[in-house]
């Protein structure tokens, strides 16, 4: 017991009182009690956690995806031929995006060295960061990475890969011309080039 100085009622006088060690703080029991109930409620809210940071960077990808295919349209609206150099797209890309975005190919109107977002942030194409654009391993992503992304003089199909959750596997999403959405684990080159076939 602890013993502490109280005021008895009424009386102004000061005197001690016992008072239980109890009163003062919780027991051992009550604070493991409260500690595993927080644990489990961890358990339960960390992977809906994940799954809502997974979906927001996947939605991210898809909203890139459909206004880098917008550029696209329009510069066939002008030049009756779609490009695959992102320079030419004039697309204003801000911030730290977490997927790299672009073409497999490179060769429409002309080679360029810009058909992916971390090669015209490289050639000076854009003001925002490239440091999310890593792998699990923090590895650069690069052109090598995007899953089949063409380009032809009358159609196109727009890759995008990044790191979407915690695991090592990269996310990795296609948007055609029409406007087609795909998760793509890593779809072979010759899927691609029939979808692009008018």
């Amino acid at each position: 017991m602890n013993n502490r100085l109280t005021e008895v009622l009424g009386s102004g006088k000061v005197c001690r009182v016992a008072t239980p060690f109890r009163a003062l703080g919780f027991s051992v029991v009550e604070l493991l009690v409260a500690v595993a109930v927080l644990a489990l409620l961890g358990t339960v809210a960390a992977p809906r956690l994940m799954a809502f940071r997974m979906c927001v960077a996947q939605s991210e990808a898809k909203a890139d995806l459909g206004f880098i295919a917008g550029a696209e349209r329009a510069y066939f609206a002008e030049h009756e031929t779609y490009t695959d150099d992102l320079g030419l797209l004039k697309i204003v890309i801000s911030g730290a995006p977490r997927y790299l975005y672009g073409f497999t190919s490179d060769v429409l109107p002309a080679p360029s060295g810009r058909n992916d977002t971390a090669e015209l942030r490289a050639a000076g194409g854009g003001a925002y960061g490239t440091s999310r654009m890593v792998d699990a391993f923090g590895v650069i992503l690069s052109e090598g990475d995007l899953p089949a992304a063409l380009v032809t003089a009358n159609s196109f199909c727009v890759g995008a890969v990044g790191r979407s959750d915690l695991d090592p596997t990269l996310d990795r999403w296609t948007m055609t011309g029409d406007g087609v959405i795909v998760h793509a684990a890593i779809p072979a080159i010759d899927d691609i080039e029939n979808r692009l076939q008018p």
